[in-house]
């Protein structure tokens, strides 16, 4: 990820740069938590998880 600049010039006429990353607000749930739940995308971390009968089921039917 790089960072973006953006240079703009104040009410006062003074220039300023800006520069951040470009980060967008994300969510994270439990597969519990998601059942009665559908959603357009989903991406789903399989590691470290202690896999309970069912489960990926579960994750697999929410999309």
């Amino acid at each position: 990820m790089t960072p973006e600049e953006v240079s703009f010039k104040d009410k006062n006429g003074i220039w300023m740069t800006r520069k951040q990353l470009p980060l967008s607000l994300g969510y994270a749930i439990t597969v519990y938590r998601s059942q009665c739940m559908t959603y357009n995308k989903l991406v789903i971390g399989l590691t470290g998880i202690n896999w309970k009968p069912g489960m990926f089921y579960t994750i697999l039917s929410r999309t």
